[in-house]
């Protein structure tokens, strides 16, 4: 950096530190600190506690699911059923029809 471009910088730190000024701490700044902290950690841990409730429903409602569909059988053989096992039964069917036929 050139001469100039430090000084223009340290006149900006200066100036900024001068905006700031430092705070006197007092008797009750260490409580008031850690009660700022306290509150904010009961919001998150009041948050983390509700998300672990929904995500705990949302894993049984996913366990309840998969035991239904396990335990139940398909009442259709057509929602089961290949291609090729939909074609051979309409094959068996039209060789009755013709079968009748004659």
């Amino acid at each position: 950096m050139s001469g100039s471009n430090e000084r223009k910088l340290d006149e900006l730190f200066l100036a900024y530190r001068e905006s700031l000024p430092d705070r006197e701490p007092t008797v009750n700044f260490t409580p008031e600190l850690w009660r700022r902290i306290d509150e904010k950690r009961k919001v998150n841990f009041s948050l983390s506690r509700f998300a672990r409730g929904i995500v705990t429903g949302a894993l049984a409602l996913c366990f309840v699911m998969t035991a239904v569909n396990w335990t139940s059988s398909p009442m259709n053989t057509a929602y089961t059923a290949t291609y090729a096992d939909v074609l051979d039964e309409e094959h068996e069917q039209e060789l009755e029809n013709v079968g009748e036929a004659l």
